[in-house]
C-alpha cells in the first residue's frame, strides 16, 4: 500500500495533482492495485488542472481491469469531453465498446473519429475493420488502406 502525504493548503494543487498521477501510475504498472488507483484519481478531480485528462484514461483503464465496463465507459467518455483530440481515447473507448459491449456501431465511430485524428494510426484501422465485418459490412477496404501503409498483418487478412 502506498501512503499518499497530507498536503497543507498553501500547497499548489497542480503540484499535488501531478504528485498523486504518479502514485496513480505506480498502483496500476507497478503494483497492479487497480482499486487504489482508482481512489487515487477520484481525488485529482478536486485539484487537476483545467484540461487535464489522463487521470480518467487512467481510471478507465484500471476499471476495465476489475470489469466494471459501465464505470471505464464513464471516464473515457470524461476524458474524451475534455480532450477531443487524443486518437488513442477513441480508440480505448472503442476497444471497450467492441470488446466488452459488443457494440460495433459505436466501435466502428470511435475508430473512424480516431483515424480522423490519426490517419495512420496503428490499429484504429484493423480494428474498424474487425467490427465491421462483425456487423455484415465491407470491411476490406480498411485493410487494404492498412496494407498500403506498410502493415503486414493487414496484408495477410486480404488473403484469407
Amino acid at each position: 500500500m502506498i501512503l499518499i502525504p497530507a498536503y497543507k493548503k498553501t500547497d499548489v494543487n497542480e503540484k499535488r495533482a501531478d504528485y498523486l498521477y504518479e502514485i496513480a501510475s505506480i498502483q496500476y504498472f507497478q503494483t497492479h492495485d487497480y482499486r487504489g488507483c482508482i481512489k487515487v484519481c477520484k481525488k485529482m478531480d478536486k485539484c487537476a488542472r483545467e484540461g487535464f485528462y489522463y487521470h480518467f484514461r487512467l481510471s478507465a483503464s484500471a476499471k476495465k481491469k476489475l470489469n466494471d465496463i459501465y464505470g471505464s465507459l464513464a471516464d473515457y467518455n470524461k476524458a474524451i469531453n475534455i480532450e477531443k483530440n487524443d486518437a488513442d481515447l477513441y480508440l480505448s473507448r472503442g476497444n471497450l465498446k467492441h470488446n466488452k459491449l459488443r457494440d460495433y456501431p459505436g466501435a466502428i465511430a470511435d475508430y473512424t473519429s480516431a483515424i480522423s485524428i490519426d490517419p495512420r494510426h496503428h490499429y484504429a484501422l484493423p480494428n474498424r475493420a474487425i467490427a465491421k465485418k462483425n456487423l455484415g459490412l465491407p470491411y476490406r477496404q480498411d485493410y487494404e488502406r492498412h496494407c498500403n501503409m506498410g502493415f503486414q498483418e493487414s496484408c495477410k487478412e486480404l488473403y484469407k
